[in-house]
């Protein structure tokens, strides 16, 4: 068992369970820049992404703070977000929005819709677990609609190594190229499977991985095992499009052969594989604090 520091501030994984004492990390006390994603995609400074930005958290775990940007967290609370991203727009600053997939969109889209202020620039830093790429074209597209110039990026980390130390984005094809994005991390194939070091700390991460060139720039794809996500699960959300991804929250439940859906908060249920957003949650015991349940235990029939 790792033995905890004296002092400081003690994150744990978004994704563990009351069991998983060990899942956790340091937070750097000198925090990070903002501006390290500029190193890795120049673009991002050019487009103004990053020019006195306000970095809006959207994430059930600690982050950390960043030396050279505004922090605002919102805990995940509707109207946090609302307000955080209100002071962006009448203050006339981009937005790094940091989260993971599901609950951004839910948050988002809620917004959107209410028809409330939105930044004319932003940043959606995306992680925690593999972003369906049906989910990321529907918020590219409500956010193209919505007249915010905007960028997607996704992070990959461990508890146990550091949060976001790789950074990727689509390539064509549909795949995340992600490029290392922290000095001393180690980046390891083993047998196919994706291990994370920092110093004498090694983590199977339970993913497979494979180099992979985009553009002169040399790093990895990352597919999540079987474990993480349950084929039946990728194929439904393969299948889907615009309309389930404004219908459904992507958090799902095993039902004999099938899957039962969460339905986004305000809509009602058309079919019997549809839950409402409540519903959902109380039998389900899910929340927009968890991470979804997509492997395989969770989607195979009782």
């Amino acid at each position: 068992m790792r033995r905890l520091p004296v002092r400081g501030l003690v994150s744990f994984s978004a994704g563990g369970d009351i069991g998983d004492v060990d899942k956790w990390r340091l937070v750097a006390e000198e925090g990070r820049s903002i501006r390290e994603l500029a190193l890795l995609f120049p673009e991002f400074e050019e487009r103004g992404f990053l020019r006195t930005p306000i970095v809006v958290g959207c994430y059930p775990a600690t982050l950390g703070v960043f030396t050279d940007a505004l922090s605002i967290e919102t805990y995940l609370r509707p109207a946090n977000l609302a307000r955080a991203l209100k002071l962006a727009w009448m203050e006339e600053r981009p937005v790094v929005l940091l989260g993971q997939p599901l609950p951004v969109a839910e948050l988002l889209f809620e917004h959107l819709e209410a028809g409330r202020p939105m930044p004319t620039r932003l940043l959606l830093v995306i992680g925690g677990y593999a972003c369906p790429a049906g989910l990321e074209a529907r918020l590219r597209e409500r956010l193209a609609s919505a007249g915010v110039e905007h960028a997607v990026v996704h992070g990959y980390g461990t508890a146990e190594i550091a949060a976001g130390c790789l950074m990727g984005r689509r390539a064509p094809g549909g795949v995340v190229h992600y490029r290392l994005a922290m000095p001393g991390i180690g980046v390891e194939c083993r047998e196919g499977r994706l291990w994370l070091s920092l110093g004498e700390v090694a983590v199977d991460t339970g993913d497979f991985v494979e180099p992979l060139t985009v553009d002169g720039h040399e790093g990895w794809r990352i597919e999540p095992s079987a474990e993480r996500v349950a084929p039946r699960v990728r194929e439904a959300f393969m299948s889907w499009g615009a309309d389930e991804w404004d219908r459904y929250t992507g958090y799902v439940a095993a039902s004999g052969s099938g899957l039962l859906l969460q339905l986004r908060r305000g809509r009602t249920p058309r079919r019997a594989d549809e839950l409402s957003f409540a519903r959902f949650e109380d039998e389900h015991g899910s929340s927009l604090l968890d991470k979804p349940r997509w492997m395989a235990s969770a989607a195979q029939s009782p």
